[in-house]
């Protein structure tokens, strides 16, 4: 299985801009890696900010492919954000043309 790189988004209740941006990595081919990997994510990302209270990431809704899906982390059971994932393509970066003189 070829693995794919991926960003996962902490996105706090009432926002639309993310507080953090992590860096996770997954089967290509495997909704549950994905998920696992997210989760995992996530949670080292809680569990570091909110030191001594119980966090836990909801994640059963991401997607595969395509749509993104939608997690949720919880601290002491209140959901504080949204927990989000894609897969990462960089920039295409120009190149000088072999043709032009």
């Amino acid at each position: 299985m070829s693995k794919v790189e991926g960003r996962v988004l902490i996105i706090p209740r009432g926002q639309h801009e993310h507080s953090a941006k992590l860096t996770a990595f997954w089967d290509a081919d495997s909704k549950a890696d994905r998920a696992r990997q997210v989760k995992k994510a996530a949670m080292a990302w809680g569990r570091d900010k909110y030191r001594g209270n119980s966090v836990y990431v909801d994640t059963s809704s991401i997607a595969k492919e395509g749509d993104d899906g939608a997690g949720a982390l919880f601290v002491n059971g209140i959901e504080y954000a949204k927990v989000t994932s894609f897969v990462y393509v960089p920039k295409p970066v120009d190149v000088a043309s072999l043709f032009e003189g």
